[in-house]
């Protein structure tokens, strides 16, 4: 009985170990992490960026405190995907979650124009840049919001 009390003991001390060590140490975030991190944080981001706005537009408010979802979501599909977290994931979803709701809202416009081409993208994603930083200072400010959550969400 004491030896079955030992290994259970032994297995525990080891997954605390293991789940400090995964706690505390950055240097396991590989270049492969960063490149699906990129990519999982702007899909998330630009798919539910699009609900998002399809919502403001369908009942006529603006219903921007729906980011910090976003946010809080985006930083919880990385974690799914990668099965890490740290400070410098979470930069790297900040950095994904701005962009994001930058393309989502590209995205969206040039969905609900009655013609596209690429000039049209071009002009449509320099808007929404320009709109996110000197637009309306509280949608900026509740953007600012959702992508603290992100940072929030993954950094542990």
């Amino acid at each position: 009985m004491m030896k079955i009390r030992d290994k259970y003991n032994d297995y525990k001390e080891r997954k605390e170990a293991q789940a400090f060590f995964n706690q505390h140490n950055d240097e396991k975030v590989y270049g492969k992490d960063y490149l699906i991190a990129v990519v999982v944080g702007l899909i998330v981001t630009a798919v539910l960026g699009i609900i998002m706005e399809w919502i403001i537009a369908k009942i006529g408010i603006n219903f921007s405190y729906f980011s910090i979802i976003v946010g809080i979501l985006q930083a919880r599909a990385i974690r799914r995907v990668l099965n890490k977290s740290g400070e410098k994931l979470a930069i790297m979803s900040v950095v994904t979650f701005v962009l994001g709701i930058i393309f989502a809202q590209t995205i969206y416009m040039c969905i609900v124009l009655p013609y596209f081409n690429i000039q049209i993208l071009v002009n449509m994603f320099m808007f929404c840049v320009k709109y996110m930083f000197i637009g309306d200072f509280l949608n900026t400010v509740i953007y600012l919001f959702g992508a603290v959550a992100s940072y929030m969400a993954l950094k542990d």
